[in-house]
């Protein structure tokens, strides 16, 4: 199961983001993600920091996945980190970030790691497929 930074991974595919379009862009990913998933046959929970952002910009997302989970929370790397620690098996989880806290802390547990770089190059291939 992927447990991907969402805003980590969001900045690697848009650089200015206006703040008023920021739920247009959260969903794009969202979506690209979803059907990554759904096709791939791979699990994922994405993971979005509601610390800096207005709650009424957080429009709720309406779609139904088996594969994929999108969690709004106050902090998104404790929140990864957080199952990161309650588990045993490290290959339960992939951590889709490349912030450097979240990065140390899944590879020193001996969990697999892709940067938001390495898993955008990822999501443009099979959407141009």
């Amino acid at each position: 199961m992927y447990l991907i930074d969402g805003y980590n991974l969001l900045y690697q595919f848009y650089k200015n983001i206006d703040g008023n379009k920021i739920s247009y862009y959260r969903e794009e990913i969202i979506f690209l993600i979803k059907d990554y998933c759904e096709t791939k046959k791979k699990k994922a929970q994405i993971f979005f920091d509601v610390k800096n952002v207005p709650l009424v910009s957080l429009l709720p997302i309406r779609f139904k996945s088996d594969y994929l989970k999108v969690s709004y929370v106050k902090d998104a790397d404790l929140a990864i980190i957080n199952i990161l620690e309650n588990t045993k098996d490290i290959t339960r989880y992939t951590v889709i970030s490349s912030d450097r806290k979240i990065s140390s802390y899944a590879q020193k547990k001996g969990f697999k790691v892709l940067s938001s770089q390495k898993f955008k190059t990822i999501l443009l291939t099979f959407k141009m497929e």
